[in-house]
Parts: C-alpha cells; sequence; structure tokens
C-alpha cells in the first residue's frame, strides 16, 4: 500500500484481508488477515516539533516506512492505527508504505486481496496525491491492483473491494 502527499483514510477495517482459494473449490478461506485489533498508536506520527516518530513494538504482521512528511509542519500527523482503523493524515512526501509480512502461499494457487476503505473528509486533495495497492511475489517487482486518486475516490468511499484473483501456483511468498 503506498500513499502518497495529503491524505486522511479511514475506515480501513479489515485492511488487507488476504483470502486464497484453490482452483478446484468454490469455498475461499481467509489465511492471513489484519484487523488492527488491540494495535491503537502503532505505526508512525510527528510534527515539526516531534519529528518522526516510530512506534512498531509487538506488530509482527505489517510494517510501515517513509512518510518523512509527517514531521514538515506544526500539527500532529500520522500514517498508523487511529480509533482501531489504519489511516494516514498528511503524510507528506514522501511516500508513505504500509506492507505486509511475506506470507506463504506454497499451497495455494490463487489469491485475492480484500480491503475496506472509507474516507474523512475531503479524503484525497490534489491531483498528485493517490493510494495505490501493490503486491510482490517471491520477492519479484510491484505489481499495481488498485489506484484510488482524487478524481475516484468517492467511488471506494465505505466499499469493501476485492481484487481479481492473482496467479500464485508458481510462487511461495506474497507480500502486498
Amino acid at each position: 500500500l503506498r500513499l502518497a502527499d495529503t491524505m486522511k483514510l479511514s475506515k480501513l477495517t479489515t485492511l488487507f484481508s488476504i483470502i486464497l482459494t484453490t482452483a478446484l473449490s468454490s469455498q475461499a478461506a481467509t489465511v492471513w488477515l489484519e484487523d488492527f485489533s488491540g494495535q491503537e498508536g502503532k505505526g508512525l506520527h510527528g510534527d515539526s516539533t516531534l519529528g518522526i516518530v516510530t512506534n512498531m513494538d509487538g506488530i509482527t504482521k505489517w510494517s510501515v516506512s517513509g512518510a518523512g512528511g509527517l514531521g514538515s509542519d506544526g500539527s500532529l500527523n500520522w500514517w498508523m492505527v487511529t480509533n482501531g482503523v489504519f489511516e494516514g493524515q498528511d503524510v507528506g512526501t514522501p511516500i508513505g508504505y504500509w506492507e505486509t509480512e511475506s506470507i506463504d502461499v506454497s499451497s495455494e494457487t490463487a489469491v485475492e486481496v480484500q480491503m475496506d476503505f472509507g474516507k474523512v473528509g475531503d479524503g484525497l486533495t490534489g491531483s498528485g496525491n493517490y493510494l495505490k495497492v501493490l503486491y510482490r511475489l517471491n520477492d519479484g517487482s510491484d505489481q499495481q491492483i488498485l489506484g484510488i486518486t482524487s478524481a475516484n475516490q468517492d467511488t471506494y468511499d465505505g466499499v469493501t473491494w476485492t481484487s481479481s484473483f492473482i496467479d500464485v501456483s508458481s510462487v511461495t511468498s506474497i507480500i502486498v
């Protein structure tokens, strides 16, 4: 997940539930899920006085990085779990990253990524702001599966989005 520039995106309550389905079965099974329970304040936050503060104590399923603009002004900004959801507020530049751990998919043939989105206030503002959902197989190159901009963000407000199936039949791991 990549976020650029100024944005507050909230209600990512079942963020990055990866549902794996075999080619021979019509029943999906969730093999990786992050609902941010008990993770209040985990991630990055900052302002011009604090600089950027990292709090990842006890978090092993995901990581955050970048978001160097968090400490660029006098207001508190964040790329972290707040009120039980993961959100970004005035992330600034460079890009803020949220990434899953490496997820074992060696016994699966296809996966889909499911996320809940919600917009708070103006959401993404300006033409250069975006949220991208990407995945990487076996430490390969990033592949984009969703792009949200200020022009299309209302399409995703309050909805659960599900990707197309991603072929993982010849790989061992995926990172979203």
